[in-house]
């Protein structure tokens, strides 16, 4: 397998050890259970940054913004 045909987290794991990862129903429970907080957190903390107008709430509802779209990823690797 060549390194631009690998396209997800487990296309690179089976490339460089030969094993397919397993998804189990915990870690898909708590990649969908990060996605949901994760999302929820953001959005209230970009509305409690805009209230305080503090540039680095801002900043930070978007880092948590970034990890509920890792979690996304996470979650269409592993069902998809």
């Amino acid at each position: 397998m060549n390194s631009d045909e690998v396209t997800s987290g487990s296309d690179m794991h089976r490339a460089q050890s030969g094993i397919a990862p397993n998804a189990s129903i915990a870690g898909i429970g708590v990649a969908i259970l990060s996605l949901i907080v994760m999302s929820w957190l953001a959005r209230g903390r970009r509305r409690i940054a805009r209230e305080l107008n503090s540039g680095s709430l801002c900043a930070d509802s978007v880092q948590t913004s970034v990890r509920a779209y890792l979690s996304a990823i996470l979650l269409s690797d592993r069902l998809g």
